[in-house]
């Protein structure tokens, strides 16, 4: 008579409480991986973002155009292209762009020919908003 074991409701008691720390388990899991997600395609934007930074301050001083007012909200001709997930760049008919890049190149005073401003915007094809893209600007002067 000295073996007990555990009753019923114990046993119920028990499984319930088990089963509601995997369904809490269960929903931080789910927000680590939507957030590890979205920081994943943050850093991706950003590093798109400064090779186009890159570039731009690999050209030398008379290759640099000034861009249009409106070049970071619309594709203009040579200041806007498509890229793949990897960064690589992809026509606009081909259908595996995932990210759209724009930048815009303007001086960085009013009058000033001897320093430019360059912003660069890389956002979601999916989902082409400027608040969900990411923004790098840099500063060039003449020597």
């Amino acid at each position: 008579m000295a073996d007990r074991g555990f009753t019923l409701v114990e046993v119920l008691v028990a499984f319930l409480l088990v089963i509601s720390v995997m369904a809490g388990v269960a929903g931080l899991f789910s927000i680590a991986t939507r957030a590890a997600r979205e920081a994943r395609v943050q850093t991706a934007m950003l590093a798109m973002a400064a090779d186009e930074v890159e570039a731009w301050r690999a050209l030398p001083w008379d290759a640099l155009t000034v861009s249009p007012a409106d070049a970071l909200d619309r594709d203009e001709d040579g200041f806007a292209d498509r890229l793949d997930a990897r960064g690589a760049i992809v026509s606009d008919d081909d259908g595996a762009a995932v990210y759209i890049r724009r930048w815009q190149v303007v001086g960085a005073e009013p009058g000033a020919d001897r320093a430019l401003a360059l912003r660069v915007l890389v956002m979601p094809v999916a989902a082409p908003v400027p608040a969900r893209g990411r923004i790098v600007t840099t500063l060039r002067t003449k020597r």
